[in-house]
C-alpha cells in the first residue's frame, strides 16, 4: 500500500463503547487526548456513491474515517486526516496504555504490566485514496451518515511526516436526506450541478 510496509503505517484505533480514540505505529496502542471528532467518510465518483453512505457505524463500520485537525466555518474549509479500515473485521483485541481519562484503566494496567485489552476498530492510512488520479483532488466526500451528511470536496492531499495521509477540503452544498428508493438519475441531476461547484 502506497509502497510502505504495513508495519509502518500509521494507525487509529476506535474504542465503540467509550467512543475514545488510540494512534499509534504498527498498533493503536496509544490514547489520544482530549478525543479528536472523528467522522466517517464517503468518497463520491459517481452517483451510485451517494448509497454507500453509511446509515451508522454499526451497520457498517468498514467506511471511512475522516480525523478533523481544523475547520474555519467562514471560508468553509476543513482539514484532517483520513484512514481506511484495516483488514476484514469489524474489531479486534488491541493492547493499549491505559487512558488519562479512565481512572480505571490505570489501575487495571498497574494489575496488568501496563497495558489493558480493548476491543478497538482498527484503520490505517488512507492510500486508497493516494490510488485516484491527482491523489483524488477535485473529487468530493460525504462526511456523516446517511441521515446527516455533509459534501466537500478535496482541494489538497498530503502525506505528513509521520505517514498520515491530511486532506484539506472545502464545502459544498448541503447533501439531503437521500432514502434508498431515490433514483440514480434523480442523484446524477443534483451531482451534475455540485460538480461545477
Amino acid at each position: 500500500m502506497g509502497g510502505l510496509p504495513q508495519e509502518s503505517m500509521a494507525r487509529l484505533g476506535f474504542d465503540r463503547e467509550s467512543g475514545l480514540v488510540y494512534e499509534g505505529r504498527a498498533a493503536a496502542t496509544h490514547p489520544v487526548w482530549p478525543t479528536p471528532v472523528l467522522t466517517q467518510a464517503t468518497l463520491i465518483t459517481t452517483p451510485a456513491d451517494f448509497r454507500k453512505i453509511p446509515g451508522s457505524f454499526e451497520s457498517n463500520p468498514f467506511a471511512w474515517m475522516f480525523v478533523e485537525a481544523s475547520f474555519d466555518p467562514v471560508s468553509r474549509i476543513r482539514r484532517g486526516r483520513i484512514f481506511q479500515n484495516f483488514g476484514n473485521v469489524s474489531w479486534e483485541r488491541v493492547l493499549v496504555e491505559p487512558h488519562p481519562a479512565l481512572s480505571s484503566d490505570i489501575k487495571k494496567a498497574a494489575e496488568q504490566g501496563g497495558r489493558i485489552s480493548k476491543e478497538l476498530s482498527v484503520y490505517i492510512e488512507c492510500t486508497d485514496l493516494l490510488r485516484h488520479p491527482a491523489k483524488g483532488e477535485g473529487l468530493q466526500l460525504a462526511l456523516g451518515q446517511s441521515d446527516a451528511s455533509s459534501l466537500w470536496r478535496i482541494l489538497q492531499t498530503e502525506r505528513l511526516a509521520s505517514t498520515d495521509v491530511m486532506v484539506t477540503l472545502r464545502r459544498s452544498r448541503p447533501i439531503a436526506f437521500c432514502p434508498k428508493s431515490i433514483s440514480l438519475k434523480s442523484i446524477l441531476i443534483v451531482f451534475q450541478g455540485w460538480s461545477l461547484l
